[in-house]
């Protein structure tokens, strides 16, 4: 920067200048950014954190042992249909027949 004649002085005012303009273009982006993008995104994530918390309260005010046993009774009875299911397809197709109109 050379200020040692009113031309360079003026010169280098113009460079400040366009400069500080370049700065305030740029700011002004970054606040916008900052506005929609982030803005957005917390009070997204404000929602989430809110709809986390009753869910939370659910996972944790339920009865374990009791969810252990449903689950336990569930798979008990999932494979019981499934064995008695393989076991009517070994069956005569006559004997199962009988069975299903004796009813």
């Amino acid at each position: 920067m050379n200020v040692f004649t009113p031309q360079a002085a003026e010169d280098t005012i113009r460079l400040v200048d366009e400069a500080n303009d370049q700065l305030l273009s740029l700011r002004g982006k970054l606040g916008a950014v900052q506005k929609h993008a982030l803005e957005s995104n917390m009070a997204t994530l404000r929602i989430t954190q809110e709809n986390l918390i009753p869910a939370e309260s659910v996972i944790r005010d339920s009865d374990l042992p009791e969810e252990v046993a449903n689950y336990t009774k569930h798979l008990i009875l999932t494979e019981a249909a499934a064995a008695a299911s393989a076991q009517t397809n070994r069956m005569d197709p006559d004997v199962l027949r009988l069975l299903i109109n004796h009813r």
